[in-house]
């Protein structure tokens, strides 16, 4: 899905262009559930910012942890993740 929006920002040259030559992506909320319930954890109970796999388990001589189970928000955003290449990001919580 694509949005395509017109911003005019009157007077400011540098943020037009960036505007108009950016791709921005914003993800409101990966969790809207826990958002609601004021807490970390989805509807089911698992903290998704935990809930992602481990990029480097099996790359060391150490067994690799327990395999679990991804949550569909998290498998949502490793597609989105994977369909775009992002070279910067912000993270805000609160």
């Amino acid at each position: 899905f694509v949005l395509g929006i017109n911003f005019q920002c009157s007077g400011n040259i540098e943020i037009q262009e960036l505007l108009n030559t950016t791709s921005i992506h914003i993800l409101p909320s990966m969790n809207p559930d826990g958002f609601e319930q004021r807490t970390r954890a989805n509807s089911v109970g698992v903290d998704l910012n935990r809930n992602f796999p481990d990029r480097f388990a099996g790359r060391t001589k150490r067994s690799a942890p327990p395999a679990h189970s991804v949550e569909p928000e998290t498998e949502a955003v490793m597609r989105w993740t994977a369909q775009h290449n992002f070279v910067l990001c912000a993270n805000f919580h609160g």
